[in-house]
């Protein structure tokens, strides 16, 4: 089905390995999924990725609706998705 293109590796590449995941599904379908094993490869900065709970969010709400406060948002969807991969 051409779904996999074999490449060489880079000498100087690191390689990361991959898992097959097997999952039935409730009505009895079968999944399969491969995936990425992300956790070896070598970051030389630090990521962070900013994820916080939905009550925090409702209590800084609260704040501002009680303390006057001015609240701006900035939304960026697809920043992760067209960064520069190397």
């Amino acid at each position: 089905m051409n779904t996999w293109k074999e490449v060489d590796c880079p000498s100087d590449a690191t390689v990361i390995d991959t898992k097959w995941v097997f999952r039935t599904k409730s009505d009895g379908t079968k999944k399969a999924r491969l995936v990425a094993r992300g956790f070896q490869e070598n970051i030389s900065s630090e990521l962070y990725a900013l994820v916080t709970r939905l009550s925090t969010i409702r209590m800084l709400i609260s704040l501002e609706l009680q303390k006057d406060w001015s609240i701006r948002q900035l939304d960026v969807p697809s920043a992760f998705l067209n960064g520069t991969l190397t």
